[in-house]
């Protein structure tokens, strides 16, 4: 999304950013419009978090894909609600570094009309999934997000510019920003699934049937939208090994094709006999091709063989961030974020909160002003500020020092209306219309500061008359 401001500006404290939260297929966010669908994901104009809503209907399917051959379906929107837990993206959050290149791409994700929130309202949210309601594994999170990046053909499209946008960037660096963002991603993949899986008002929790039903309609729909894909069915079968017993969907893992489930992917990792040394650091790889799933008769359940380490370690991505490493990748607390667009309305509040506060400011120190000045014109004439001050009060009144108060007054109103909205306006021009995404993120510090001096080059040329009028009082 081009021309966005940042998550939080250094100069306007009232204006947050975007957590990709939001995600709706036909409507949007908290409210659907349609009765047949279920809120799961979602993310709206102003925030990022994601949310995603699954057409029931979709699951009336279930028995025609699951059966020898799997069928893909024809209408792509309707698959992309009935993709609920799907709900990768929004966020778009949409924060991430270079969220502004990143948020347009995972809009187009095929699960649905992908919307920003405001980053406030999510505020009011909680900051992450409580740990007690273990419905949706972070090792599940982190595989099915590892998942649509290859299946999905729009989130492997944000996923591709995303690394591209770090391209320029020292190795360490990259991988650290690629690592921050997958996590962020992952973190929108799982509030939303939790989201569809709990019900609402996390009616469902209390209930291992319901909760399992909710399941059963996801992997139909995973099935419907991504099953006609070489070695997909053999990926969902091992995502859906990955669940608790008594999660898991088996009447309709028992009806996949044993020959589909079977089939290795194109994936290059999926492809391999063994996990490759930078397995946690290339997030588009897939479980290699030796895993599979095997059906306990005992337990009535699905286990993955060879069996293998869902390990789920607590971590600190930044101070105040909280996020689990596991087998697949970081899942962090924190949704992806991305800048708010700037409109007309934002500039006008940028220039009004930079007119006030430097035209405040300016106007508590006229009297330093007054004295500065005099000591620049007159040097040695006083002995120090205070002594300045005490004899300008003295010889002329104290009305002297608040000499030129009208000219400080109307120039730096001038200055502060000028110089914030053409800085918010020449940072994001330069950054998404002058400059590659990776040229942009890799002098993130340059830009600013080409932008800073283009606006107060502007600012100043409005300035300099008063300024002079003020010394001249």
């Amino acid at each position: 999304m081009k021309g966005s401001i940042g998550t939080r500006i250094s100069f306007v404290a009232f204006f947050s950013g975007y957590v990709v939260t939001s995600f709706t297929p036909t409507s949007h966010r908290v409210l659907l419009s349609s009765t047949s669908s279920t809120r799961l994901l979602s993310h709206d104009d102003g925030v990022p978090e994601l949310d995603i809503s699954i057409d029931s209907s979709s699951s009336t399917e279930a028995t025609q894909i699951i059966s020898s051959k799997v069928t893909s379906i024809s209408d792509r929107r309707s698959m992309l609600i009935s993709t609920s837990a799907l709900a990768l993206t929004s966020f778009a959050a949409l924060s991430l570094p270079s969220a502004s290149n990143a948020a347009e791409t995972l809009e187009e994700l095929s699960l649905g009309d992908a919307k920003w929130n405001n980053a406030a309202d999510a505020a009011t949210q909680s900051p992450s999934i409580p740990l007690s309601a273990r419905i949706v594994p972070p090792s599940f999170a982190t595989y099915l997000s590892r998942f649509l990046l290859h299946y999905d053909e729009g989130a492997g499209k944000w996923w591709e510019k995303q690394s591209d946008s770090f391209s320029l960037l020292a190795s360490y660096e990259a991988k650290k920003r690629e690592s921050k963002s997958f996590s962020s991603y992952t973190s929108s993949i799982q509030k939303g699934l939790y989201s569809y899986v709990s019900g609402e008002n996390e009616s469902n929790i209390s209930s291992y049937s319901k909760v399992r039903a909710q399941y059963a309609s996801l992997l139909t729909s995973l099935v419907n939208k991504y099953g006609s894909k070489e070695g997909a069915i053999r990926d969902i079968g091992l995502l859906f090994a990955m669940l608790p017993p008594v999660y898991q969907p088996t009447e309709q893992l028992l009806k996949l094709d044993k020959g589909v489930i079977t089939q290795t992917g194109s994936n290059k990792g999926s492809k391999l006999d063994n996990f490759t040394p930078n397995f946690q650091e290339d997030f588009t790889l897939l479980l290699p091709n030796k895993y599979q799933i095997q059906y306990n008769d005992i337990e009535k359940s699905y286990t993955i063989t060879p069996k293998i380490n869902l390990f789920e370690i607590g971590i600190s991505e930044e101070p105040g961030v909280t996020a689990i490493s596991t087998t697949f990748g970081p899942l962090s607390s924190k949704p992806l974020l991305r800048e708010r667009s700037l409109s007309l309305d934002i500039y006008a509040l940028l220039g009004i909160s930079g007119g006030l506060g430097c035209t405040l400011t300016h106007t508590l120190v006229i009297p330093l002003d007054v004295v500065k000045t005099r000591m620049q014109t007159n040097p040695g004439e006083y002995n120090g500020v205070f002594d300045g001050a005490a004899t300008i009060t003295r010889e002329e009144g104290i009305g002297a020092l608040l000499l030129g108060t009208q000219a400080t007054i109307v120039g730096y109103l001038r200055y502060g209306i000028s110089v914030y909205p053409s800085y918010a306006f020449f940072k994001r021009f330069i950054a998404s219309s002058l400059l590659s995404p990776a040229f942009a993120v890799a002098h993130a510090n340059d830009v600013a500061l080409v932008a800073g001096a283009l606006a107060s080059v502007i600012a100043s040329l409005g300035l300099t008359p008063l300024e002079a009028c003020r010394i001249r009082a």
